[in-house]
């Protein structure tokens, strides 16, 4: 890689760090980063007790991620339970992936066009790079501390790929050229592996990489010569510690029973829901890049639908056109089909196949948005006139200049739970599932001690779903702080109607009305509203 190659990769690095910045002075939100950091008991100093919790865990993310964990161990160990430096972790990992983004770019843009480099080539690759960097829906794994699985499991997928390119590049001809960077290629892709497992059927785009790119399957060469059979058995070595990592999390699953959810039967989830799920997902992703709006920690479309209403068959008939136009244009437009097989490829992992109800999150976009980065890479390369060249490319700074402070101000909200809370209700709307934030904002506000707050949040949750245990046990409990005796006892018979076998809460109620009933006449009316 050349000097001024190497200037463009420091400067996409610095770029993305300064627009991800605010993520460095967010708190930990109580958004899975309670569960997964700063209340795991789990996580502290070195020990090998602690080194065998890391390769045995699934409690922590709900997901087998020993090595993330093994970072969170060695970030407490040295620096303890601080936010800032569990954040700083994401926020570099992420500039990494930019910079490695960049030059995997720029070497598939070398290799497709025979070989050289010019400006325009490295300046599209750059543009592209940013295009997925600064993009608001990079906002949630950055910003969220407890998505550093995906930063990490990202950054060495990037460099794995780095390292197969340039140990098949044509250009190297001699095997001493290629076996350390075969060697890091296939170390590096356990590493992310091994950090989240959301690459894990990343090996058949590997397969397409060979066909499209590198040459060594299909075309001239064929599938049956002896070219094509090694870089088959390869893919067979790459899957390996795929199918290792899912033997292990079965394994560690099994031995977990009531820790995780069981996949979901066909009884309950038909067969004709999971495909319309799958082609919305698949659709979903597509579009959404192109409205960056209104993005939030959870959506809701896929909680509860009907496989044959409208947003499904769009998306299931669009998915059809889009293989339709690139099985047509297959020798007009090579790399459609390519790209639209390698989209589909790296979603698999996060379809919800086993799942219901399944999230669709801005975090499954990390992945897929590599190949629209891609396209519009190839497609600003392949500009023949240098100055419409050079216009589109400044187009696309232009463009990544307002997703870069969209991304700004979408940092933000990860400042703290309040904030983060606030913003879900907003982008919740009407939808039911507001009240499962509603009790999260008011659970956050009574640890922060602002009890006529929480005692809000905590209401509108049970005018969402009355019987919300949660909610009424701490609407119990911050009633017994302000004295307010009466509305305790109410909440407190909610919650024996619902779950009449517990003693305990039968004992609370009863001591609670005896002590209302001794009360002198002051407390008369209490005691009326009580057995009301």
């Amino acid at each position: 890689m050349g000097k001024r190659a190497f200037l463009i990769a420091g400067a996409v690095a610095v770029v993305t760090l300064a627009v991800m910045s605010g993520a460095l002075g967010a708190d930990f939100v109580m958004w899975d980063d309670d569960v997964g950091i700063y209340q795991n008991p789990g996580l502290g100093g070195f020990s090998w007790a602690r080194l065998l919790w890391v390769f045995s865990d699934v409690d922590s993310m709900m997901r087998y991620c020993p090595l993330t964990l093994l970072g969170w161990v060695a970030t407490c160990h040295f620096f303890g339970l601080d936010p800032f430096w569990f954040h700083l972790g994401n926020w570099l990992l992420h500039a990494a992936s930019a910079a490695l983004l960049f030059v995997v770019v720029r070497e598939v843009l070398r290799i497709s066009r025979g070989g050289g480099t010019t400006p325009q080539l490295e300046f599209s690759a750059a543009a592209a790079a940013l295009l997925w960097a600064l993009h608001p829906l990079r906002v949630e794994p950055v910003a969220w501390a407890t998505d550093r699985t995906y930063c990490q499991a990202m950054a060495f997928l990037l460099l794995s790929v780095l390292f197969y390119i340039r140990a098949h590049d044509p250009a190297h001809t001699t095997e001493k050229k290629k076996r350390w960077p075969a060697v890091a290629s296939f170390a590096a892709y356990t590493v992310s592996l091994f950090s989240h497992p959301v690459a894990a059927t990343f090996t058949a785009v590997l397969l397409i990489l060979d066909m499209a790119v590198l040459g060594r399957i299909g075309g001239e060469v064929g599938w049956r010569s002896e070219r094509a059979r090694r870089a088959l058995q390869e893919k067979t070595l790459f899957a390996a510690p795929a199918a290792a990592l899912i033997a292990t999390t079965v394994a560690i699953r099994a031995a977990s029973a009531g820790v995780w959810e069981p996949p979901v039967p066909l009884s309950e989830f038909g067969l004709l829901p999971r495909v319309m799920q799958a082609l919305y997902i698949a659709a979903y992703y597509l579009w959404r890049p192109f409205w960056p709006f209104d993005l939030s920690p959870v959506y809701t479309t896929l909680v509860e639908f009907d496989p044959l209403s409208q947003p499904f068959m769009l998306s299931a008939g669009a998915m059809a056109a889009l293989g339709t136009a690139a099985f047509l244009l297959r020798r007009r437009l090579p790399a459609l089909g390519g790209l639209l097989a390698a989209h589909l490829i790296l979603l698999v992992p996060v379809m919800g196949f086993w799942e219901h109800p399944h999230y669709h999150s801005d975090r499954y976009s990390l992945l897929p948005g590599i190949v629209l980065s891609l396209a519009v890479a190839l497609s600003l390369a392949g500009i023949r006139r240098r100055d419409w060249s050079i216009a589109a490319i400044l187009a696309l700074l232009v463009v990544n200049l307002g997703l870069g402070w969209l991304s700004v101000r979408q940092v933000r909200i990860w400042r703290d739970s309040e904030t983060l809370f606030r913003h879900m209700i907003i982008t919740l709307g009407n939808d039911p599932y507001r009240q499962d934030i509603h009790w999260r904002l008011g659970h956050y506000l009574a640890r922060q001690g602002r009890r006529g707050a929480a005692i809000a949040e905590f209401e509108r949750t049970i005018a969402i779903e009355p019987l919300h245990a949660v909610a009424r046990g701490w609407l119990v409990n911050l009633e017994l702080e302000r004295g307010n005796l009466r509305r305790a006892a109410g909440h407190l018979q909610v919650l024996v109607r619902a779950d009449p076998g517990n003693r305990q809460l039968r004992a609370k109620l009863d001591g609670l009305l005896e002590y209302l009933g001794s009360l002198p006449a002051a407390g008369d009316e209490d005691r009326r509203d009580c057995h009301r």
